[in-house]
């Protein structure tokens, strides 16, 4: 199909799948500094709120490709990596709590009228 035919079509999701169509997603590695890669996703992810041990476990999972791919690269030196990285960034945390203390009976009244 060509990319006319294509955009003719009435929605996306009616289109044909083509095993070189731009949405499929292709995860391959692409030349760069592999530390330097890890340093900025480590340091995205622990300020966002994700703990150490599950960033770390996070590296031996072949779902997340970008942190397993370094990992397979980098070995135990990605662990150091992190170590560091999280030593100087620390995991960024909150909670919400609600207060139940200021707790007040309130009394709504409903009825009904007639709008014309």
């Amino acid at each position: 199909m060509d990319i006319e035919s294509a955009c003719e079509s009435s929605h996306p999701a009616d289109r044909p799948i083509e095993p070189d169509h731009p949405m499929i997603l292709d995860g391959s590695m692409a030349p760069g500094d592999v530390e330097f890669m890890a340093v900025c996703l480590f340091e995205e992810l622990l300020m966002v709120g994700t703990p150490l041990e599950i960033l770390r476990a996070m590296t031996a999972d072949p779902e997340y490709q970008a942190l397993y791919g370094m990992r397979l690269t980098l070995g135990s030196r990605l662990d150091a990596i992190l170590d560091r990285i999280h030593a100087r960034v620390g995991s960024h945390r909150h909670a919400t709590r609600e207060s139940n203390n200021d707790v007040r009976p309130a009394t709504l009244t409903v009825t009904a009228s007639r709008h014309h």
